[in-house]
């Protein structure tokens, strides 16, 4: 049997540790969702109404068009989630006084409800990996995730949070 080069085998090692952490980071999220989507699901809603509420939630007042910027998604998917969360009432849309053409989409208060519901579950999960780890290592783990998103995505967050009051290095 020949002897495998050690750069080879580092690596190995490294493929197989990025591995473990795709499946700990797939694990962990199912984990923190599952909870979510069966609320969801008892409102007849998914995760892409969920994402769209989420969106409106951090940055009210978005177009349509820079709604389906922030998910990156079809104008065929966007428009048949907001359809059924504007009959259901869970987002309004004003119409733009300068250009009739642009709609400014809010949560309503029973939208509202919703992503406070989803998000008190996912929050224990959080709670318990903080009380587990600890602050430094939880740091670790956010500034991970920053680190993780693409520019346009970094800017999109910026953007998103610019007015939230967050303050990115405050102490956990």
């Amino acid at each position: 049997m020949d002897k495998q080069d050690p750069s080879e085998q580092k690596n190995n090692l490294t493929n197989i540790r990025l591995k473990w952490i795709y499946s700990l980071f797939f694990y962990a999220y199912r984990s923190m969702t599952k909870a979510g989507d069966q609320f969801l699901s008892s409102l007849k809603l998914g995760r892409a109404q969920f994402r769209v509420m989420f969106i409106l939630e951090q940055k009210p007042g978005y177009t349509m068009g820079e709604l389906r910027q922030a998910l990156d998604i079809s104008n065929q998917a966007i428009t048949r989630v907001l359809k059924q969360l504007l009959v259901e009432a869970y987002i309004t849309q004003e119409l733009s006084v300068k250009d009739r053409r642009k709609r400014y989409l809010k949560l309503t208060p029973k939208g509202k409800k919703v992503i406070d519901s989803v998000t008190q579950v996912q929050r224990e999960c959080f709670d318990k990996a903080f009380a587990e780890v600890g602050a430094e290592k939880f740091r670790a783990f956010e500034n991970t995730l920053f680190a993780m998103l693409s520019d346009s995505e970094r800017q999109w967050m910026e953007i998103a949070w610019e007015d939230s009051g967050f303050v990115w290095d405050e102490p956990l």
